[in-house]
């Protein structure tokens, strides 16, 4: 269930969002196609360019991360450090 990390993530609390990434093993394509469907529900309208842009790039970069999870964790936040 994406829900808890979507609040996570629309609260800016990074900690929360670390920890259900971490716990859940949420990483990897599951992830990111998880956070494009949900786009509208996360940011505004005007924001959602830059959103996909963010996604898109860490799930490239996800293909060659020695640490997915990592890597997701570094996705969310940036996330809500631009377009939250």
């Amino acid at each position: 269930d994406i829900a808890p990390l979507i609040a996570a993530i629309k609260s800016k609390n990074f900690d929360e969002v670390s920890k259900i990434i971490l716990t859940n093993d949420l990483s990897g394509a599951e992830l990111y196609k998880a956070l494009f469907d949900n786009r509208a529900s996360i940011v505004k309208d005007s924001a959602i360019p830059e959103f996909i842009t963010i996604v898109n790039e860490h799930q490239y970069k996800d293909a060659f991360s020695a640490n997915k999870e990592i890597n997701a964790l570094a996705c969310c936040a940036i996330l809500m450090a631009s377009v939250i």
